[in-house]
């Protein structure tokens, strides 16, 4: 069919070359921003919940200059329950610096950083008190430490309240607070020892 006087003629070929730009364009965007999402959550899993679980490996850590809990204001306090049923309320912990690490059993960065935190609970129990805070089930709890052989202090926030406190919104969180109950160092997610290692050196730990 001839198109009628003065209507431009389209054909298969019309605007190729430019669209075939635009698309590697749109392509090299959408990589990136793909990538970008790869790196965040592969340090960390978000929500605290398996449902949105990465399974890439971790490789960063996620940090922020402005922190969800003021770095050199006191420690929100808050009561978490032990694996023995005794309560511990983080004020009651003053005078040693105190080191809470947010997890889960099934996320795979907090699964990654629990070697650290066993050697700390182990080598410098005496002088730090470590919580490693999850609002699992105790079964699902005791089960994955016996099956790792981890014994490190281990408390349930039953209501994630602490959590709350903390806006722990991807796990692991980790936050160092000296012995006068001040919050020295905020992190989350997960990319290596030498981070936390840095943290635990702010209130005289030596890992």
């Amino acid at each position: 069919m001839v198109p009628p006087l003065g209507t431009p003629e389209i054909s298969c070929n019309s605007g190729h070359g430019q669209s075939a730009s635009i698309l590697e364009e749109m392509k090299t965007v959408v990589a990136s921003v793909v990538l970008a999402a790869i790196v965040l959550m592969a340090a960390s899993c978000t929500e605290r919940t398996p449902e949105s679980l990465s399974p890439a490996p971790a490789t960063a850590p996620v940090a922020s200059a402005a922190t969800p809990v003021a770095i050199g204001k006191p420690a929100p306090d808050f009561t978490v329950t032990g694996l023995d049923g005794k309560e511990v309320k983080l004020s009651s912990l003053r005078g040693k610096p105190v080191y809470l690490d947010f997890w889960a059993t099934w996320c795979p960065p907090c699964r990654a950083s629990l070697p650290h935190t066993q050697k700390l609970a182990t080598n410098h129990g005496s002088e730090i008190t470590v919580l490693a805070i999850s609002d699992e089930e105790q079964p699902v709890i005791e089960k994955f430490r016996k099956d790792n052989s981890y014994n490190y202090p281990t408390y349930r926030d039953i209501d994630d309240s602490a959590a709350r406190l903390y806006s722990v919104e991807s796990i692991p969180t980790f936050v160092t607070i000296d012995k006068d109950g001040i919050v020295v160092d905020y992190q989350s997610g997960y990319g290596g020892d030498e981070p936390l290692d840095a943290a635990l050196a702010k209130v005289g730990i030596k890992a």
